[in-house]
């Protein structure tokens, strides 16, 4: 009787415990951003001017010092120290995973992550608060469409190290490389190219170490605008769209060389055929090389 008495009072006073125990305090936040500058294309860094908001139902904890997560802070400064809001202005060096295989036709997500560096979830929970969220109308980037639709959100950081949960918080703005300006830097010139290539078939095919000789030139401006277009990325361990643009052009210069190569072994053999192998020739290259190029693109969208 004792002993279940014991047990009772162990439970009764475990169960006062876990109800005496405060929840974790919820704090509103959001970012308004001011400027992004020194965005390097090739590494993914920028510096981010922002400033950085939250409020609660009840006074904010001591001790709450909210850190970049994804850069380095170079300043930070309070604009308004309300006990129940706070606003601070920021001036980060970021870093962001830049994703390249999409290039020429580049969307790039650029991120601004903060948690607590010492208030883990048992202390307090953000929420992200679109009243809070905004862009400068004035923000932007040369070479670069920056949407001004943000989205931002919260969630749940585990250090398994620690075994601790951390609150973080993440404000996204998206950058756009114009559509026009990367198909006629990107696209025409291989586009060009080929057409020349393509062109070549029409001449005398009886006449075949002219179009050889052209097509070879072709073959090295090919190679030349290749390395030139992606010269500006780092070295990557997947294809741009770029890259199977200039691929699919590789193709079909190389199968023109080699319509031209049958040519020139055909021509003592069976010269009234040549016009025949030819007209063959681009019926298969021409579909096949538009077909490819056309999947290239789509793949982008």
């Amino acid at each position: 009787m004792k002993k279940l008495l014991l047990s009772l009072i162990c439970l009764l006073f475990l169960a006062n415990t876990t109800y005496a125990q405060e929840k974790p305090q919820k704090i509103k936040i959001g970012v308004y951003l001011m400027s992004i500058s020194k965005f390097n294309f090739t590494d993914g860094t920028y510096m981010a001017d922002f400033y950085l908001a939250i409020k609660s139902d009840k006074d904010l904890p001591e001790g709450l010092k909210i850190d970049a997560m994804n850069g380095q802070i170079i300043s930070r400064e309070i604009a308004d120290n309300s006990p129940k809001y706070k606003i601070y202005r920021y001036k980060v060096a970021c870093n962001e995973n830049i994703n390249y295989r999409s290039f020429p036709f580049d969307s790039h997500t650029l991120s601004l992550q903060f948690e607590d560096n010492v208030l883990d979830e048992t202390k307090i929970i953000f929420e992200p608060d679109d009243k809070l969220l905004g862009v400068d109308e004035k923000v932007g980037i040369i070479g670069w469409d920056l949407s001004k639709k943000t989205s931002h959100k919260v969630y749940t950081h585990f250090y398994p190290n620690f075994q601790q949960k951390y609150s973080r918080y993440m404000f996204n703005v998206t950058l756009n490389k114009p559509i026009t300006a990367s198909f006629i830097k990107g696209v025409l010139p291989c586009f060009v190219i080929v057409c020349g290539v393509f062109l070549l078939y029409f001449m005398n095919p009886k006449e075949p170490k002219d179009r050889i000789n052209a097509m070879a030139s072709l073959l090295i401006a090919n190679v030349i605008l290749h390395i030139n277009s992606t010269a500006a990325l780092p070295p990557l361990a997947y294809l741009t769209i770029q890259d199977k643009l200039m691929i699919t052009n590789y193709l079909a210069i190389l199968a023109s060389i080699g319509v031209t190569v049958i040519l020139i072994r055909n021509m003592p053999k069976r010269p009234d055929e040549l016009w025949k192998i030819n007209r063959t020739a681009q019926f298969i290259v021409y579909p096949s090389y538009v077909l490819l190029q056309v999947i290239n693109i789509l793949y982008v969208y």
